[in-house]
């Protein structure tokens, strides 16, 4: 006769981390974690191209870099109207599809991967100056611009604020034209000031409505 086996009981916490914690990992993670992140470590959005651009390349390695921008330039100059517009229409059909690849290549990865790619980028590409853009998701909407942001873009484009303001001819300095602005935005009476704060908040309402109907949580 056999000696009879004590039946052990089977403790129910151990079955977590083996058992269920595998399973539910299984279902709650999305088909985008099983993307292919070594993509994502190598996308770059589109740019699109210009005749300048096509040109240079077309005279790659003819001449020196002097030569090859007179060259250009000389090329540039004799082109029709007609014919510059062509090129333009064409180049923005060409990066209208590359950029609907980029987009749909990376509506495969979540928006918690992108982050993750774009805090890599900046901590170990960067330093080494390798230029890689940061990636932001298609489906989600830009966030809006602040109160004095659209101040700073009204006397960017208004020519009448600014002398209104008495705010100089723009320098090609950002720090100098931020400056100017600044002071200009410390003159603005409250209720002036009070229009773009209310421009702000609808704006960021209709910010946040988009961002609800795509569905992306942002934490």
């Amino acid at each position: 006769m056999f000696p009879m086996t004590q039946k052990t009981k089977v403790n129910k916490n151990t079955l977590v981390p083996y058992i269920i914690l595998p399973v539910y990992r299984l279902f709650s993670t999305s088909a985008v974690s099983f993307a292919d992140t070594d993509v994502l470590r190598t996308l770059q959005p589109p740019r699109v191209r210009t005749i300048w651009n096509m040109l240079m390349h077309k005279t790659k390695g003819q001449r020196g870099v002097t030569d090859r921008w007179e060259q250009i330039r000389d090329v540039y100059s004799t082109m029709a109207p007609e014919e510059v517009q062509k090129f333009k229409q064409e180049f923005e059909r060409e990066y209208a599809a590359k950029k609907k690849a980029f987009d749909d290549q990376l509506r495969q990865f979540s928006l918690a991967q992108i982050r993750e790619e774009n805090r890599r980028r900046m901590k170990e590409l960067k330093p080494l100056g390798v230029n890689l853009q940061k990636l932001r998701h298609p489906d989600l909407p830009k966030r809006p611009a602040g109160a004095f942001n659209l101040f700073l873009l009204d006397i960017m484009k208004n020519e009448s604020l600014r002398n209104e303001m008495g705010v100089p001819a723009l320098s090609p300095y950002l720090t100098e034209n931020s400056r100017m602005v600044s002071e200009a935005w410390r003159k603005l009476s409250d209720q002036k000031k009070q229009q773009y704060v209310d421009k702000a908040k609808e704006s960021l309402k209709e910010y946040h409505e988009a961002l609800k109907a795509t569905g992306i949580r942002i934490k």
